[in-house]
């Protein structure tokens, strides 16, 4: 997400805006700790509460990525945060947001986009159970209700740090789904 795009659903939300710290990844800047850049996660995913407020960020990262020359694009994507199942309804909603709206992106830009549908390490390996079956199920629809054109779901990963849960317990998870499996 861009800063300039979480400063403005920050403010349209009335939420505060953590401190964002000036990075240059070309001179190997990194965050100073986990949390600093925790908080800008969280507020990133926070912000997101409309369809149009993700709409935008995928449209965004597309953007970007061609920008940069990229003409394949895989995104990581947790689609069950409890705020998103707040805001914008269960994953299948939040799915079919996100894939429809990288297809849109994609053809404006001239990118085509994946994803790579992502447990979270920290949860329960139940949740990544979970996660991997609903991307089984929806990754056979190339369209949503409307007829639209969805974005495909090409593969399983893991998100975060590894100290909460080992990887194991995932590649079973992925065997069991019969997913494609992706571990980051």
């Amino acid at each position: 997400m861009r800063v300039i795009t979480l400063a403005a659903l920050c403010d349209k939300y009335s939420m505060a805006m953590p401190p964002v710290p000036n990075l240059d990844a070309d001179k190997g800047e990194r965050y100073v700790n986990f949390d600093q850049f925790k908080d800008l996660y969280l507020a990133a995913v926070g912000s997101l509460r409309q369809p149009e407020d993700m709409e935008r960020v995928v449209r965004e990262v597309v953007q970007d990525a061609a920008n940069d020359g990229v003409r394949w694009l895989e995104l990581h994507f947790y689609a069950g945060f409890e705020a998103y199942r707040r805001t914008l309804g269960p994953p299948e909603i939040v799915w079919t947001i996100v894939r429809r709206a990288a297809v849109k992106a994609g053809q404006e830009f001239g990118v085509k986009v994946g994803f790579i549908a992502a447990a979270e390490r920290y949860l329960d390996p139940a949740d990544a159970v979970e996660t991997a079956q609903l991307a089984v199920r929806i990754m056979q629809h190339s369209r949503d209700k409307d007829g639209a054109e969805l974005a495909p779901i090409v593969g399983f990963g893991l998100q975060l740090g590894t100290i909460a849960n080992n990887s194991s317990a995932f590649f079973r998870i992925s065997a069991v789904t019969a997913s494609p499996m992706c571990v980051q």
